[in-house]
């Protein structure tokens, strides 16, 4: 129970630093990008942090998957309840401050980014591990003749 409850709050701390270091990244690089305070964020802005969301969630389900050891769907399910529940929060806390388009996207984006991650990692444990082909290994056989030696 313990080890579960962790994974699931580490995998949403890799989230938020993730979506963190993009915005940080993104400004950084396109400073007129960034919102003004007072203003609403450009729509383009907003998308960005959808998509970079989208994929942070993915990485952080997939940690969260990992950390868990087992039950990779529902460790999954677990931090997206958690980011659902902080996107409601935002929304009352920022309100003012973004469309209500964007805080909507974000809630319904947590489920299905989260199960995509849980999902390549039960898959993953799934899967034996690749094999090396045995048409590439080397033998050594002795030939019958003269005593000398060849490779097959």
């Amino acid at each position: 129970m313990g080890r579960s409850i962790l994974s699931i709050i580490l995998g949403y701390l890799i989230v938020v630093a993730f979506v963190v270091g993009g915005e940080m990244a993104l400004t950084a690089l396109f400073p007129e990008a960034a919102p003004q305070p007072g203003e609403l964020p450009d729509s383009a802005y907003l998308v960005y942090n959808l998509t970079s969301g989208f994929f942070c969630m993915v990485i952080g389900a997939y940690v969260t998957a990992v950390m868990a050891g087992r039950g990779a769907m529902k460790h999954a399910i677990g931090l997206a309840t958690i980011s659902i529940a902080m996107s409601m929060v935002s929304m009352v806390k920022y309100g003012q401050e973004q469309p209500i388009w964007y805080s909507v996207a974000l809630m319904f984006m947590a489920l299905p980014s989260a199960l995509l991650g849980g999902f390549l990692r039960a898959r993953q444990m799934q899967d034996p591990a690749p094999q090396l082909a045995t048409s590439c290994q080397t033998t050594f056989v002795p030939r019958a003749t003269g005593g000398a030696r060849s490779f097959r």
